[in-house]
């Protein structure tokens, strides 16, 4: 039952357009956009569209506009989707289920609360998508239904979910988490030995990637070669055609000495055009030791946006113009798991449509807020609607 749920999901493309998509990027004078195909767009074009543009001049299948006034609320659905560019990442997908006490171990049997829909890049990508930006995963799942359970929380949230393979004979990843006294926690993974340790580069995977405007990478996922070989792929075919990269360590010290992880990790920053460290994971890629200096240095090797998550002391960013902080909000904490990846996703998915900094590090830091809130890693993820609500609220 399992595995033809999955299968009939793994069929099923990703939406055209989706009530999420609240805000395209800004278009500047005389942006070309290609005009996709699909009826759903062809129509908004012209009953939408079409009587709020001065001037506009069709030229085959590309349109010329210009002066183009109050596009971002009166574009349909799927005109603002063909806007925005889509975000592809690859890695685990994974269950995680939690202690649910302050201090319990896994020495003796106690209460256990799960399974939700996890793995790092997959509450990003959840979260993208919840923003109403193109968005797809490479990854692998087991013919269980724990793969089921992570495909349909994708799939509702506008993921397009085609290049995730299936695998009978082997289960889902999984990840069972506990919480310590000092705010800390602790993990036992099965990734490697799961359904996650035979990504690969497949055809379905290829067909993603030709796809995608950007390649986002988390840390996490480089613990093994074979998924390493698939993120630089990734990012090969995303640069050859001028598109960006953006790359968040998120590294977890129970998988931080696998072979190939540190190598892997600088060939990421390498091509990497927006990093994201959480606190001190920033001073793993420099010689300096205060903030400033080392996000100095990460821009002098070729990033354009250092972005410094500082939890509950917000996040800052640096880039040629400066830096730019933005405070966090204070909110109950239900479930802190998953608010690093929910910041990565909104800033970036601002910051590729053309948003300015502090906007970009506001809604990022909202989401990230809203991401406590819940229990399970994706249950908190904010919808743009949801973001500025919550934004509205706190002003």
């Amino acid at each position: 039952m399992a595995l033809n749920a999955i299968r009939s999901l793994a069929q099923r493309r990703a939406r055209v357009g989706s009530p999420a998509v609240d805000q395209p990027p800004r278009l500047g004078e005389a942006d070309r956009l290609e005009v996709p195909a699909q009826p759903v767009v062809q129509d908004r074009l012209k009953s939408d569209v079409l009587p709020y543009f001065p001037r506009l001049i069709v030229q085959g299948a590309v349109i010329l506009l210009a002066d183009c006034t109050d596009v971002r609320k009166k574009a349909g659905p799927g005109l603002r989707e063909s806007f925005m560019k889509k975000i592809v990442t690859a890695g685990e997908i994974l269950v995680e289920i939690m202690a649910t006490q302050v201090g319990q171990t896994f020495l003796t049997p106690g209460p256990l609360i799960g399974p939700f829909p996890s793995g790092a890049p997959a509450i990003f990508i959840d979260q993208a998508g919840r923003l109403g930006q193109p968005a797809g995963i490479i990854s692998s799942v087991g013919a269980d239904d724990f793969g089921v359970l992570n495909i349909r929380r994708l799939e509702a949230s506008g993921v397009d979910v085609s290049a995730i393979a299936v695998h009978e004979g082997a289960a889902t990843g999984s990840a069972f988490v506990r919480y310590n006294r000092d705010g800390g926690r602790n993990f036992v993974f099965n990734i490697r030995d799961s359904a996650c340790g035979l990504i690969e580069l497949d055809a379905a995977a290829r067909s993603l990637l030709a796809s995608a405007d950007h390649f986002h990478v988390m840390g996490s996922s480089l613990f093994s070669e074979r998924v390493i070989a698939v993120v630089k792929a990734g990012i090969d075919a995303v640069k050859a055609r001028g598109g960006t990269v953006s790359f968040d360590p998120n590294i977890r010290r129970e998988i931080l000495s696998a072979p190939g992880m540190r190598e892997a990790l600088n060939f990421v920053l390498e091509r990497a055009d927006v990093f994201l460290p959480s606190g001190d994971e920033l001073f793993l890629f420099t010689k300096a030791r205060s903030e400033a200096e080392a996000a100095a240095e990460i821009l002098a090797r070729g990033v354009r946006a250092a972005v410094v998550k500082k939890g509950a002391a917000g996040a800052v960013c640096y880039d040629a113009s400066g830096a730019v902080h933005s405070p966090a909000f204070a909110v109950e904490e239900v479930d802190p798991t998953g608010a690093g990846d929910c910041f990565g996703a909104a800033f970036v998915s601002f910051w590729l449509r053309g948003d300015e900094t502090e906007r970009a590090l506001r809604l990022a830091n909202a989401c990230g807020a809203l991401a406590v809130t819940k229990k399970g890693p994706m249950a908190g993820t904010a919808s743009l609607a949801e973001a500025e609500a919550f934004l509205e609220s706190r002003t």
